[in-house]
C-alpha cells in the first residue's frame, strides 16, 4: 500500500540441542522470513563451542530460516569458522547488530570483528540491524556497518542494504 509492502517473520528463540525453535512448525511456515538466535532465559543453556554451533546449524537448516541473529554473542561462544562456512552453504546470513555494541550482549565487538573477517574471506552474507528496541533506534546501524566494512565485507554481501536485494534473498516473488 503506497509503496510499503509488510512482510511477516519473526525471530525465533533455539530452544532445544537439535536447533528447534520455540513456535509451531505450521505457524513457522506461513511467515515470509524466520530468524534464529540464542537468547538467555529461553531454555537452552550455554555449552561448549561446539556444542552450540552444532545447534545453531541446525537451526539454519530448518524450512524458511534466512537469518542468524547475534551470533557474534559472548554469552554463547561458537565456532567462527564453522558457523561462516556452514551460512555460506546454507545460503542464511548472520547477522550484525548496533544494540550488541552499546546496551546488550557486552562484548560482542570482538567476536563480531572475528565473524565480520571470516564470512568476507568465505564469501558469506550479513544482516545488519539496529535490534533496536525503542523506537528512535531503528534503522540505527552506523556500527554494525563501521564493524562489516573495517573487517572487509562488500556492500554487496549485506542482503538488507536495499529493498531489492532483501527481495531477492528472500526470495519474495518466487512461488
Amino acid at each position: 500500500m503506497e509503496g510499503v509492502r509488510i512482510l511477516r517473520g519473526v525471530e525465533a528463540n533455539i530452544v532445544h540441542a537439535r536447533g528447534r525453535l520455540d513456535l509451531p512448525r505450521e505457524l513457522l511456515s506461513r511467515l515470509d522470513y524466520i530468524l534464529v538466535g540464542y537468547h538467555e532465559g529461553c531454555g537452552l543453556k550455554v555449552r561448549s563451542p561446539a556444542k552450540n554451533t552444532a545447534t545453531m546449524i541446525a537451526a539454519m537448516e530448518q524450512p524458511g530460516v534466512r537469518v542468524v541473529t547475534h551470533p557474534g554473542n559472548p554469552a554463547f561462544p561458537v565456532e567462527v569458522p564453522v558457523l561462516a562456512r556452514a551460512a555460506l552453504q546454507l545460503g542464511v546470513a548472520l547477522e550484525i547488530n548496533n544494540a550488541s555494541f552499546s546496551q546488550a550482549r557486552r562484548g560482542s565487538r570482538e567476536v563480531c570483528s572475528v565473524l565480520a573477517r571470516h564470512v568476507a574471506l568465505e564469501g558469506g552474507l550479513v544482516c545488519l540491524s539496529s535490534d533496536a528496541h525503542i523506537a528512535c533506534q531503528v534503522g540505527q546501524v552506523a556500527d554494525a556497518w563501521q564493524v562489516a566494512s573495517e573487517c572487509g565485507i562488500a556492500a554487496e554481501q549485506v542482503v538488507n542494504r536495499t529493498y531489492e536485494g532483501l527481495a531477492r534473498f528472500l526470495r519474495l516473488d518466487e512461488p
